[in-house]
């Protein structure tokens, strides 16, 4: 029994110390294949947010931009796409078609862009269209007056053009009839119009004073 420990023992020693078996340990290796490492590595499509995705107030855009990047930005701002997928379509419609005509008149589109993202807290310059024969634009199957279309758009969803009035500091106000048309939602203010002021004056000689709050 102590000696087939001892000749077990002997022999293992020599094959340990025998360079024979150095080869056949790097052959061994060559041929195994790779382990798998525990490092892992994130997706690159993982890095960066979706590119698709509707932006937020914080990524805005310039004239210099593609067009689609500065129509999804100015549509995330409408007020008016909140009404409805019809009103969204349209919504759609009317700001590629507003930013392709000012798409070589930059420092109009940096005006517009400026504007409507900021909600007006930003100064900015007219933002013009042309005039037409009628004073109305066409977008898709409707048809209005361009301050107006804009208005509803970004600021007033049931404004009418009797309620509208450019401000002092607009120089293309719809009401100059100039060739060119001020559509900056923020060149504007909304009034009374006359048939309320009307309306007013003959129930306050009814029920005493009545206030509106616009």
């Amino acid at each position: 029994m102590l000696f087939t420990l001892f000749h077990t023992a002997a022999t293992l020693s020599v094959k340990a110390t025998s360079p024979n078996c150095d080869k056949c340990a790097l052959s061994v290796l060559k041929e195994s294949p790779p382990q798998p490492t525990t490092t892992y590595e994130q997706p690159k499509y993982l890095e960066a947010g979706p590119s698709n995705s509707l932006p937020g107030p914080s990524n805005i855009p310039c004239s210099a931009d593609p067009c689609p990047i500065i129509v999804r930005n100015l549509l995330w701002h409408a007020v008016l796409r909140h009404q409805g997928t019809d009103a969204e379509s349209f919504c759609r419609r009317a700001i590629e078609s507003l930013v392709k005509k000012l798409k070589k008149k930059f420092y109009e589109l940096d005006s517009l862009i400026v504007a409507i993202t900021s909600k007006g807290r930003q100064p900015s310059k007219c933002v013009t269209v042309q005039r037409t024969m009628d004073g109305r634009l066409q977008v898709g199957d409707k048809k209005d007056f361009p301050h107006v279309i804009y208005a509803r758009l970004w600021r007033w969803p049931d404004v009418h053009k009797m309620e509208m009035r450019h401000k002092e500091f607009c120089q293309n106000g719809y009401d100059t009839k100039h060739e060119k048309v001020c559509v900056n939602p923020y060149h504007y203010e909304r009034v009374q119009p006359p048939g309320m002021l009307l309306t007013v004056d003959n129930l306050s000689n009814k029920i005493g004073s009545v206030w509106l709050c616009w």
